[in-house]
């Protein structure tokens, strides 16, 4: 499929600070050649998110089947990339909202519910990887089941309610380690201990004994790499557009 990727990133228009240290957008050009071979397909905006509409991503890259939202967390910024995201999205498209469950991102919470509920075409069909993945309300089902059907996926649940639709719930969205075995702490209360002020290192490897020790760097790598996986099976179900 000859697609295009678009990088939307205000550090990328950052200059080289000396001869032998390459511009931030030398750096990860280098990067996406080291992963991908090559950077022909590669698009880039190097400014906020907040200056871009889906028109202009649409003439760059086409209709969007795959749109990650992780730049700045503060509510406003989060808001505009959602709306932009749905805005830019084919019919079969997947948004990826980051830190949805961070309690030190409370501003991603605020917009996500506030974009939920005034956008009633684009639903949450999987939490998981501390994401939640977003589409349009009459793919949710399909999405979903897709991945219950697909059995590589490891889940927690099926299907839980969550605001107003279905969503499966991978196993490895939050976990904790106890009497020396890793079991699955359930997402929905990472949730409400969030909204009740509790602290909780939700989606990244909450570890009782010490938060801020090895074992939350083992499980973010852990997640991370689940999170590979969950894209490359989302991706390879998504048709046409850009990414």
């Amino acid at each position: 499929m000859n697609e295009k990727v678009l990088a939307i990133d205000p550090i990328l228009a950052l200059k080289a600070t000396s001869n032998r240290v390459p511009s931030e957008r030398a750096r990860f050009i280098q990067r996406f050649e080291n992963r991908f071979g090559n950077s022909e397909f590669l698009e880039i905006i190097s400014q906020g998110s907040e200056t871009v509409s889906a028109e202009e991503i649409k003439s760059i890259v086409g209709p969007v089947r795959l749109f990650s939202v992780d730049g700045n967390h503060a509510t406003e910024f989060v808001l505009h990339d959602l709306q932009i995201a749905a805005q830019s999205l084919t019919r079969d498209g997947i948004i990826i909202v980051d830190d949805v469950f961070n309690i030190f991102n409370p501003g991603v919470q605020t917009a996500f519910h506030r974009f939920l509920t005034s956008s009633r075409d684009v639903v949450a069909f999987l939490i998981g990887t501390n994401k939640v993945y977003l589409c349009h309300r009459n793919r949710a089902e399909f999405y979903r089941q897709a991945v219950i059907d697909d059995g590589s996926l490891k889940l927690f649940a099926e299907s839980r309610p969550f605001a107003d639709s279905k969503v499966a719930v991978l196993a490895t969205s939050a976990l904790s380690r106890s009497a020396g075995t890793w079991r699955v702490r359930d997402p929905s209360r990472h949730l409400a201990a969030s909204l009740l002020g509790t602290v909780y290192l939700m989606g990244t490897g909450w570890y009782r004994g010490n938060p801020f020790g090895r074992s939350r760097n083992w499980t973010r790598l852990i997640r991370k790499t689940y999170a590979y996986r969950v894209l490359r099976f989302l991706k390879n179900r998504i048709a046409g557009g850009g990414t």
